[in-house]
């Protein structure tokens, strides 16, 4: 494995848009007094063609030589490129998406061979990356950034019982028309529902609902689920998530936020949110699932774990 010392970390991702996960992880890596590179991988594929983008990565590593190259949004990218640059440079596969993405996209498996450190957001994910890797995957959720997420004032404009924040798809328009079809006051913001909502925004819908909805592409993966719970943990929400297996070993149910698993208990926990009577009860689980998220998963603190790992 490479030895290199110098405090530049390269990222492979999406860097050029706002509020993209890798952003978050730069910010961090600057923090802890390295010299980031973005290296935006799709828009660099678009502008120059996928042959030049992959010599360009490769470029990166022989003559910037950074301590870590981090590559994090690599679909279609040929593997060897990256064992390439592990002879000038320690590299990372940070892959974040569940199993049914990692059974779409075959060529991370053989990513993962070729990294010098692997990781996955989902635990259930480690295990499938170790059976081809033969190797440690580490399990490393994403974070948040608090300069970036936090509790604000509610607006009336964004005032409703449940909200939503993320892409549409048929699960998350059938649960939401659910609670609409119940009477609830419901919002949904992102592609395929109203306008995305970002920074100051994001915090305003938090802040502006009695109760935040979180459901992750897949619900079946061991330790997998979605990032919302720390973002709406952030902005002080109650958040009411779809469960997924060993969540709740994190976020106790009835402790921390409230699980559903059908409609029915969906509707349960929408009206334990939305009765005035339950008002303190869900204001102090939202404070506990604040602190928790402050406290145990922030960037930084996952930045610092893989410095350690990959000894740079």
């Amino acid at each position: 494995m490479y030895e290199n010392k110098n405090k530049v970390v390269a990222i492979v991702g999406v860097l050029d848009k706002f509020g993209s996960t890798n952003v978050f992880q730069a910010k961090a890596f600057m923090r802890a007094g390295y010299r980031e590179i973005p290296v935006n991988y799709r828009t660099l594929w678009n502008k120059y063609g996928h042959r030049n983008m992959q010599h360009a990565i490769y470029e990166i590593a022989l003559r910037q030589k950074p301590a870590l190259m981090l590559f994090s949004k690599c679909n279609g990218m040929e593997s060897p490129v990256i064992g390439k640059c592990s002879q000038h440079a320690k590299t990372w596969l940070w892959f974040m998406d569940g199993k049914k993405t990692l059974a779409s996209v075959p060529e991370i498996l053989m990513h993962a061979q070729m990294a010098d450190f692997v990781s996955a957001t989902g635990r259930g994910v480690c295990k499938e990356l170790h059976k081809a890797r033969r190797d440690e995957v580490y399990h490393l959720m994403e974070g948040i950034d608090p300069e970036f997420y936090y509790p604000v004032r509610p607006l009336e404009q964004y005032a409703a019982d449940v909200s939503f924040i993320g892409t549409a798809n048929p699960e998350r328009v059938h649960y939401l028309q659910v609670l609409k079809d119940s009477g609830y006051n419901v919002k949904a913001y992102g592609h395929g529902f109203d306008h995305e909502v970002h920074g100051g925004l994001f915090n305003a819908v938090c802040g502006s609902s009695k109760a935040m909805l979180a459901l992750s592409v897949e619900h079946n993966t061991e330790d997998y689920f979605s990032d919302r719970v720390f973002r709406y943990g952030a902005c002080g929400s109650f958040v009411i998530h779809r469960h997924s297996p060993m969540m709740d070993k994190r976020f106790p149910h009835g402790e921390d936020l409230f699980y559903f698993h059908d409609e029915a208990s969906l509707l349960e926990a929408v009206k334990f949110a939305t009765d005035p009577a339950n008002i303190q009860a869900r204001r102090l689980m939202a404070e506990t699932l604040h602190k928790k998220i402050l406290g145990n998963y922030t960037w930084d603190l996952v930045v610092q774990e893989i410095i350690r790992i990959a000894g740079i």
